[in-house]
């Protein structure tokens, strides 16, 4: 089957606009403001900065920090911020950013209901509803690789403050279940 007739197409790529066009050509971000917001999702997580391990390993056996802020910048997961040993809850949602993903280690000080102190460590996901899709999705697929270095923490995912501490309260109450439900002796 043989076409006939000439077809013409008009491809405008960025090289034959000019600024002002150009300008007009982009989408806008409407969660932030309608201000232009790049995010540069071809980089690949590579390595975990090994000061993010030992700061984590500070964390969950010496009991240095309350939680551990961590970022995802070029090819390394790293440190942003760490909290006192007497920081609380309140203190890590405080420094969580609007608009920007990241990923904490929260180490959360409980009683139990038989009257023991105990304490459990959250890895917390942090995918605010105004962050950059493209922001989202990194921290999304990267996940997984970062989730197994960092071992003996439940999971927290949120978008909200909000969801962040119903899922810090809904995970206290099932683990004291659990330990209820797992006990190997009866009272008598």
């Amino acid at each position: 089957m043989a076409l006939t007739g000439e077809l013409s197409l008009d491809f405008t790529t960025s090289a034959n606009l000019n600024p002002d066009e150009l300008m007009s050509a982009q989408e806008h971000h409407l969660k932030t403001g309608g201000g232009d917001q790049y995010f540069e999702s071809t980089k690949k997580l590579t390595t975990i900065d090994p000061e993010a391990l030992v700061l984590f390993r500070n964390l969950k056996l010496r009991r240095q920090y309350r939680f551990i802020l961590y970022t995802l910048t070029e090819d390394q997961l790293k440190m942003e911020h760490t909290g006192p040993p007497d920081a609380n809850l309140s203190d890590l949602l405080s420094v969580l950013p609007e608009s920007e993903c990241r990923y904490a280690i929260y180490d959360h000080d409980l009683t139990t209901s038989d009257g023991r102190k105990t304490s459990k460590l959250y890895f917390i996901s942090w995918l605010p509803t105004n962050a950059h899709p493209s922001m989202k999705m990194q921290y999304t697929h990267t996940k997984a690789m970062i989730r197994n270095s960092f071992d003996g923490c439940y999971d927290v995912n949120g978008t909200s403050v909000e969801e962040i501490q119903r899922g810090i309260e809904t995970n206290m109450s099932l683990g004291d279940a659990e330990e209820e439900d797992n006990s190997e002796f009866e009272d008598d």
